[in-house]
């Protein structure tokens, strides 16, 4: 769809039958014709090159070696990122202060505008399944998540981060469980991210620990990702395009609980190998505590 003084322009767009649909901005009224005027064949054109390029996102091959150098290049920015948002945090501090001390990181080691990061917070020892902006109005309790997102300057994107809490033990029994759930999830992904296996028997094998503690699950359980920051296939129910070496895939299972008063979301970056699933961030699965 595109605007043209005070028209719609609805393209259909159609190797055969390429179509536009002009509809009157004031009175509703609309007229089909094919393919005429240079408004509706520019617009077509848009349409065809965007269909394009999604049958390529759709179809991203396994990474080559260079690709996947600059994915490790981001892992590494990512991981020191999370590390400075973790040595800055403490209880009371804005969303806003902590995370720009990350972002400075990141936009010193080149990622530029390409980060995507967020906070989850809510009351003593929980966080909230929303995903928040890190304003200046967010003041961060004794538990949170951060979302930390980002491209290095190869331009592939990767996340990594882990929970953070004031202090040790400083968080629910609910949020507990959650966390022997993650430790059994990472371990399964070490043996079922292999190449052959299809997106749903690995979306099944690292979300058992989940289901079998009576959790919801929100946030899609992991995606393929690269210079687009969500890539084809999910891991999730009923895909079953199968892994293959060198893909890289970004893993969050986002454990909810039932009354939804208490989730649990860190991010990792895996990459298949013929053999096993291979996590690229040296951050050991935990919450981050302070003292």
């Amino acid at each position: 769809m595109t605007r043209r003084s005070g028209a719609l322009l609805l393209v259909g767009a159609s190797l055969t039958f390429p179509a536009c649909a002009v509809i009157d901005a004031q009175t509703g009224t609309k007229a089909l014709s094919q393919a005429s005027g240079a408004a509706c064949n520019v617009a077509r054109n848009d349409m065809l090159r965007a269909i394009e390029a999604y049958s390529l996102l759709e179809s991203k091959p396994p990474k080559s070696e260079a690709e996947l150098a600059s994915v490790r290049d981001s892992v590494r920015i990512n991981e020191k990122g999370f590390e400075i948002f973790f040595e800055h945090y403490a209880e009371g501090r804005s969303a806003a202060e902590v995370m720009a001390a990350a972002e400075d990181y990141f936009v010193a080691e080149g990622c530029g505008r390409l980060t995507m990061n967020m906070v989850l917070t809510g009351p003593s020892g929980k966080a909230l399944p929303e995903f928040k902006i890190a304003r200046k109005g967010e003041v961060l309790g004794d538990f949170m998540l951060p979302s930390l997102e980002v491209a290095g300057p190869g331009m592939h994107w990767v996340e990594v981060s882990r929970a953070v809490a004031a202090r040790e033990g400083g968080w629910s029994g609910t949020t507990q469980e959650m966390m022997d759930a993650y430790g059994e999830y990472f371990e399964s992904a070490r043996s079922v991210m292999r190449a052959g296996t299809t997106a749903h028997d690995v979306h099944r094998a690292v979300s058992a620990g989940f289901t079998k503690r009576g959790f919801h699950l929100g946030h899609v359980t992991g995606h393929s990702i690269g210079m687009t920051m969500i890539e084809h296939p999910k891991i999730g129910e009923g895909i079953d395009t199968e892994l293959a070496a060198n893909m890289i895939f970004s893993m969050h299972p986002h454990a909810i609980a039932l009354d939804g008063g208490d989730c649990l979301y860190m991010q990792d970056t895996w990459l298949v190998t013929e053999d096993a699933g291979v996590p690229l961030s040296n951050l050991p699965m935990k919450i981050f505590a302070k003292g």
